[in-house]
């Protein structure tokens, strides 16, 4: 059966409910008295609203994670306008809301982590790394940039703490942190950073406390990010995949394309400078910390997959690699097949 999205009629209906409650919170009828109407008007907002909205999209095209989100949005607007001495049990309602929310979405994508496995096991595509696995999962589980954010969060969590170790490389794999130097160029800027986080704090500290906790936290976690792409740099390797013509260009969890051998124009060796009018794309995130040693050109413009769902086009693309020549062979022996 084809899926259509609802009429507007339909739609209309949650829409009221939340334009009456609005103007119902902010009458003389409710601030007279509210008490007597708090808990009905809280429970409008947060389950009445969402419960209609979910039955009238619910066989519709429109995405059912559609109701999370309005189920947040009411919540929001609920904490705007119900007054602050009558909060209370909204604020209950979003101390157990919130975690069950973060835990089904988690639920949600390990569900559909499993049926991609499923997938490809039952089909003859190449198997998935963790990365790519939990990126196909999220875009599936959630709308838009949301599915890139909640991949790289949870991809930073799996790479600090069960990072693989080690592999041996196969015929087809090369590495790029290795004579580059940059893991340790990276390593003594981080311990550097984490030097300097403790001074800030305790500076920022005689100021506000509220201010260095904030600072601290979002230095901690950036902190977290590097280690994170560091350790996945031994298990996101290039790869040249003759089977399904493509090579796959993965810097860590934070950057990677796969690019078609048939729109590979050349690849050259290449030390110099990159020119300045960015019409070259570095594959490394590090920029200045890092360094390139071929440039691939393409015949058509392709997207090189950045941290947090983020893209950018491109058509040439810089990358170092530890076997350069070997690289180079192995790419123009597979293009020129």
């Amino acid at each position: 059966m084809t899926k259509t999205i609802p009429s507007a009629f339909w739609l209309c209906i949650p829409v009221s409910i939340l334009i009456f409650l609005i103007w119902l919170t902010q009458s003389a009828l409710y601030l007279d008295a509210p008490n007597p109407l708090t808990v009905g008007i809280t429970l409008d907002f947060i389950i009445t609203i969402p419960f209609i909205y979910a039955l009238v999209i619910w066989k519709s095209a429109i995405p059912k994670f559609t109701i999370l989100s309005v189920m947040v949005f009411c919540i929001i607007i609920a904490s705007y306008m119900i007054p602050s001495d009558q909060i209370g049990l909204l604020t209950s309602i979003k101390t157990i809301l919130v975690p069950l929310i973060e835990f089904g979405i988690l639920g949600f994508v390990s569900w559909q982590a499993r049926a991609i496995i499923r997938e490809y096991k039952q089909s003859d595509k190449q198997e998935l790394d963790f990365f790519e696995l939990i990126s196909e999962a999220c875009r599936r589980s959630l709308p838009g940039r949301v599915g890139g954010v909640f991949a790289t969060e949870i991809a930073v969590f799996y790479y600090v703490f069960f990072a693989p170790r080690k592999q041996e490389l196969k015929p087809n794999e090369y590495t790029y942190f290795k004579k580059s130097g940059i893991k340790t160029l990276v390593g003594v800027v981080l311990g550097v950073a984490l030097c300097e986080l403790f001074v800030m704090h305790f500076l920022v500290q005689k100021w506000s406390v509220t201010v260095a906790w904030v600072l601290t936290f979002f230095s901690a976690y950036a902190c977290l990010q590097i280690i994170a792409l560091l350790r996945s740099m031994n298990s996101r390797l290039f790869s040249i995949d003759s089977e399904n013509k493509v090579l796959k260009l993965k810097y860590g969890f934070v950057n990677y394309t796969t690019i078609p051998l048939d729109i590979i124009k050349e690849v050259r060796l290449h030390r110099r400078s990159l020119p300045s009018d960015k019409r070259v794309v570095l594959l490394s995130p590090l920029d200045l910390l890092d360094s390139h040693n071929i440039i691939i050109d393409l015949t058509e413009e392709h997207t090189l997959h950045r941290i947090y769902g983020l893209k950018k086009q491109f058509k040439s693309i810089a990358i170092y690699v530890d076997e350069k020549d070997q690289f180079v062979n192995q790419l123009n022996g597979f293009i020129n097949a």
